[in-house]
């Protein structure tokens, strides 16, 4: 798989300054998420990988650079990416990961009206999976929001 920093120079999983010195962590990171996402029964893609390393970079503040001027004194500052940003990437890689599982959204909507809208999507995702052979963490399957 091995993502580097060249998969965070476009939108949307832009990283502003992102560079090479980055790769040693960007892979870590990514072997944190293949390990915590313990899929088994499919092969989760760099392309889908990227947007939860994405969301994991941004927690830990990689993209803090530092600028000299005026008489090199040094500046410190963090080009974080905006919160709505992050959580923007989180939840596409939850569709297309899902997606990859075989759970769209019109079965989990189904499931949704078949107890009156009162039973929780993680609920209802734990339910699907449980008649398939595909078996994840699935924190990796639930939607983030901005609250």
């Amino acid at each position: 798989m091995a993502l580097t920093y060249t998969d965070f120079q476009t939108y949307p999983t832009d990283i502003a300054d992102i560079n090479s010195q980055y790769n040693a962590k960007i892979a870590a990171v990514e072997a944190f998420v293949v390990e915590d996402m313990a899929a088994n029964g499919v092969t989760v893609s760099s392309a889908i990988l990227k947007y939860f390393v994405f969301w994991y970079l941004c927690q830990s503040q990689v993209t803090t650079i530092t600028a000299k001027t005026g008489e090199n004194l040094p500046i410190s500052k963090n080009s974080i990416p905006d919160v709505s940003m992050q959580v923007q990437n989180w939840n596409t890689g939850v569709e297309k990961l899902r997606a990859l599982c075989g759970i769209t959204d019109e079965e989990i909507e189904a499931s949704k009206n078949s107890y009156y809208g009162y039973y929780p999507e993680n609920e209802i995702i734990e339910t699907l999976l449980s008649s398939s052979d595909v078996t994840i963490n699935e924190n990796y399957l639930s939607k983030r929001s901005m609250l």
